[in-house]
């Protein structure tokens, strides 16, 4: 940003000290280390004997209470999970934290009077969302396990293709339910960047745009299952549904993010 922008979103955080915003995100410092579990469909499982980049990746909590940096080098590591499900779901956590942000520099608010029951009721949704994508952090490392277990049954056994196309659709469930979240939280920035303080629209703009990358990133993940579903209608129903979704909030994003230039940039400069 520039300085110009830089002294305002500094002047407009002093403004609105006195609001808590104190989040419990994955920077918590209070993580407890405990064992990885595995990872997504679209990473292979790895013997857990294998060499890890850093000793924070053997050892993790529940994800969504760990360290950022614990997070980030589980992410980087041989580890099955976190995979691309869990970077969707805290891209996604990040973007509803943008939308809090600026509601809490928005309320109270003389300029902004008129909006104040909207803008707390904004930031509340917004807490929600962030919260329950910070635990499809953990439901799509989850939902790895029985597939897993899945494609290890022999391909002999009459069970496996009934057990391999129930687990597929179980692991589907978790990024298309962040696809939902981060686009109800996207829906929550069009509008915060229309009543939101013009001193943080730039932070409108940026959590749009991580909002937009967890549901394509998301939507990777439920192509990665149906891509090896057997019911083919199913399969098709599935892509063609995410699909839709993912052209929504590009479109959506695109919007959000002209509003947000044109009144950043200065024409003819």
């Amino acid at each position: 940003m520039t300085s110009q922008q830089a002294t305002q979103h500094t002047a407009a955080r002093e403004d609105t000290a006195q609001h808590d915003v104190t989040r419990q995100d994955t920077t918590s410092e209070q993580a407890k280390p405990s064992e990885a579990v595995q990872h997504h469909t679209e990473r292979h499982a790895v013997p857990s004997e294998q060499a890890q980049p850093c000793e924070a990746a053997q050892q993790q909590s529940a994800l969504q209470h760990t360290t950022l940096n614990d997070f980030s080098c589980a992410l980087a590591s041989s580890a099955p999970t976190p995979g691309g499900g869990g970077a969707a779901a805290l891209a996604g956590a990040l973007g509803s934290n943008l939308v809090e942000m600026v509601g809490n520099l928005t309320t109270g608010k003389k300029k902004y009077a008129a909006f104040e029951d909207e803008l707390q009721r904004i930031i509340a949704t917004a807490e929600d969302l962030s919260q329950k994508l910070r635990l499809a952090i953990d439901e799509d490392a989850a939902a790895f396990a029985p597939l897993a277990k899945a494609y290890g049954i022999p391909k002999d056994d009459p069970t496996r293709a009934e057990t391999l196309e129930a687990a597929l659709r179980a692991a589907c469930k978790p990024p298309m339910h962040i696809i939902e979240l981060a686009l109800r939280a996207l829906n929550l920035h069009e509008r915060m960047a229309l009543i939101g303080s013009r001193l943080v629209i730039s932070d409108c703009g940026a959590g749009a745009v991580l909002c937009n990358a967890a549901v394509n990133a998301a939507a990777f993940s439920v192509f990665a299952n149906t891509k090896l579903m057997a019911d083919e209608t199913y399969a098709l129903h599935v892509q063609e549904t995410t699909q839709r979704t993912v052209v929504e909030a590009h479109d959506k994003t695109q919007r959000i993010c002209a509003m947000v230039t044109r009144y950043l940039i200065r024409e003819g400069r």
